[in-house]
């Protein structure tokens, strides 16, 4: 995929959740778009291109946010890394795979925030984030993915084959 594209993808949906998705949202509870997209495209693509996608993603969260410069990129990338390895799994084609595993990454995207956010000397609230943010947050990118990993697998067939990776 053309490079300037997945910027403009990528930077879009950053802007899109930061911004106008916390005002459409009951009690401001929002998709995580990128953390969906850039899972979503490693699972689809491989660890490559998903790295490349974390990377752009998570940058553009870190400009759009309160946020350390470089937490967000070196944590979606380090999940992406992981879950890419799922990438050569013959369920990943099943969209019950892609449901549990961006759960699992949402989850574990938002507590390596609330883990960096404390080691930073910031407070962190862990039973109110969990039970106020994390799980429903894991529940609404799961729902978020039900259309967009659809979607997003036709743009992967659309693209062109599969590179042989081993």
């Amino acid at each position: 995929m053309n490079p300037y594209a997945v910027i403009l993808l990528l930077t879009g949906a950053a802007l899109l959740q930061s911004s106008l998705l916390p005002h459409l949202s009951p009690g401001g509870l929002k998709p995580d778009l990128v953390v969906i997209l850039v899972i979503s495209w490693g699972l689809l693509r491989g660890v490559k291109e998903g790295l490349l996608w974390a990377f752009i993603g998570g940058l553009a969260l870190d400009l759009l946010s309160t946020t350390p410069l470089g937490l967000s990129t070196l944590i979606l990338t380090l999940l992406t890394f992981l879950t890419s390895l799922g990438q050569k799994s013959i369920y990943r084609t099943n969209i019950l795979f892609p449901l549990a595993l961006i759960f699992l990454a949402t989850s574990g995207y938002n507590l390596a925030l609330l883990l960096a956010w404390q080691l930073l000397g910031r407070p962190a609230l862990w039973g109110e984030t969990f039970q106020e943010v994390l799980l429903p947050t894991g529940f609404l990118n799961t729902l978020a993915m039900l259309p967009l990993y659809p979607l997003l697998s036709w743009l992967h067939r659309r693209i062109g084959p599969e590179r042989m990776e081993w």
